[in-house]
């Protein structure tokens, strides 16, 4: 497919890809059911993650360096050996970016968020992460990145059902906001991972 690469805006073979990467369908699959179930429509059984044409072919490798790093690095050293300890460099705060940008292009094509007064925002956060993404300086009006593991729930007081499946095993991205649009964040679940970056929040 023939377009305009999102990272470096110029013209190429765009590639399908994941939004939530492959490494990370290929590892829920290996590890429980074969089909995928998003928090909107949970009783919709998926074979794939939501993919899109986003990146030319220069694009991808450079996002696979920081991918195959956080792989090695951190999401199978946690899932796999159990270690609780990890040492990181700057590849962290690339990939978080970079996967919370790549979630937030798909966000955008949803019609819902014209609407919503916050709606410039999300392209202020695009356009910043996207110049840090090729080679820019760290972003300095929206440099909040988080990163929480999680693990099993082994008891709680909530009256909520599947709570331990969703700490351990639901893939998500949304962007969560008030509803009179005083904070807004961007937010990335997969595994036993959760990701987000606080976009606008007015007690801050």
């Amino acid at each position: 497919m023939i377009g305009i690469c999102k990272l470096y805006e110029e013209p190429c073979e765009l590639k399908e890809s994941h939004i939530l990467l492959k490494f990370i369908i290929d590892y829920f699959k290996k590890t429980g059911s074969n089909y995928l179930r998003t928090v909107v429509d949970p009783n919709r059984r998926r074979q794939d993650g939501k993919k899109g044409y986003y990146l030319s072919e220069r694009a991808e490798l450079d996002f696979s360096k920081r991918e195959k790093w956080f792989a090695e690095k951190i999401f199978n050293p946690f899932l796999e050996e159990k270690r609780r300890l990890f040492e990181y460099d700057e590849n962290l705060y690339y990939f978080l970016i970079s996967l919370l940008w790549r979630g937030l292009l798909s966000e955008l094509e949803n019609p819902d968020y014209v609407k919503e007064e916050y709606y410039g925002s999300l392209f202020e956060v695009e356009r910043e992460w996207k110049d840090y993404l090729r080679g820019g300086a760290t972003p300095v009006k929206f440099p909040d990145v988080n990163l929480f593991l999680t693990d099993s729930i082994r008891a709680h007081n909530i009256n909520v059902t599947g709570l331990d499946y969703y700490f351990t095993r639901t893939l998500d991205f949304t962007i969560f906001a008030s509803s009179d649009g005083s904070f807004v964040a961007t937010y990335c679940k997969f595994l036993r991972f959760m990701v987000w970056s606080v976009i606008k929040d007015i007690q801050t």
